[in-house]
Order: C-alpha cells, then sequence, then structure tokens
C-alpha cells in the first residue's frame, strides 16, 4: 500500500506545481502584453518575460515525470531521447532565454520611451534570484500639449 500512496503523493505533486506554473505564466505574458499593447499609464518591465523558455523545460519534467509515475516506471525512453533532453533541449532554452533577454528587453524599452513613457524608479529586487523591475509611467504633460 505504501508505494500507491507515494505514487499519489507525487502525482498530487506534479499537479500543484503545474497549477501554480500556469498562474505564474499568465502572469508574465499578462505584463508582457500590457508593455506590447501600453494597456496601462504606469508599467513595470523586468527580465520575467526572458525565463519563459527554461520555464517550458522545467514544467516539462513536471509532465514527464508524472507520466512516469503513473506508469509504474515501465515508461521507457531510447537513450538519444534521453540525451537531447537532458543536454540538448536545456542548452537551447537557456540560449533563447538569455537571448529574449538581451534583445527583447531593450525594444520594449524603446517602444515605450517612443510612446511618451519615462522611467520614473527602478525597483531592486530583494533576494538574488529576483529581477530588478524597472517603473515606466505615461508622460500625460507632453500628450496633452501635443493637442
Amino acid at each position: 500500500m505504501q508505494p500507491i500512496k507515494n505514487k499519489y503523493l507525487l502525482l498530487l505533486g506534479a499537479l500543484a506545481v503545474s497549477s501554480l506554473y500556469f498562474i505564474w505564466l499568465y502572469v508574465v505574458m499578462k505584463n508582457l502584453f500590457d508593455i506590447i499593447y501600453l494597456r496601462a499609464a504606469q508599467l513595470e518591465v523586468s527580465y520575467n518575460f526572458a525565463t519563459i523558455p527554461v520555464q517550458l523545460w522545467i514544467f516539462s519534467i513536471f509532465i514527464f515525470g508524472g507520466l512516469f509515475v503513473a506508469s509504474n516506471g515501465k515508461l521507457k525512453l531510447p537513450n538519444r531521447i534521453k540525451r537531447i533532453y537532458m543536454t540538448v533541449i536545456p542548452v537551447a532554452s537557456l540560449a533563447i532565454s538569455i537571448g529574449l533577454g538581451v534583445v527583447l528587453k531593450p525594444m520594449l524599452i524603446k517602444h515605450l520611451t517612443n510612446n511618451d513613457y519615462q522611467l520614473t524608479e527602478t525597483i531592486q529586487a530583494s533576494k538574488p534570484w529576483y529581477f530588478d523591475k524597472e517603473v515606466y509611467e505615461l508622460n500625460i504633460t507632453n500628450i496633452s500639449s501635443a493637442h
């Protein structure tokens, strides 16, 4: 009875982490779309969006782990697929994340400044694994003087 109980606990834990992942993904994507479509007078820009490829790979670990546990360890992958999944995909997702951070964040900042947003403050990260946030606000005086 003990192995079955452990299997259910592992599956429940993977389900809980998966649901939290979707909440995190929604918040990051909403923030990114708010910046792209200028949906607010105050917008925060950070590197959170750049972690999406790495987070997707980590999420896939929970999916494959859940399938492995549910199949009682009978799920066997060829060595080539294991090697690709455990070396190529993490390196590629890390490279894509770095590329997104290096290229996309300056583009987002330029997009905001071209649309009359100004940097009002930089919120320093409270922990080393958090990202600094730059807060941009719409310059209303510049818009009203243009009309």
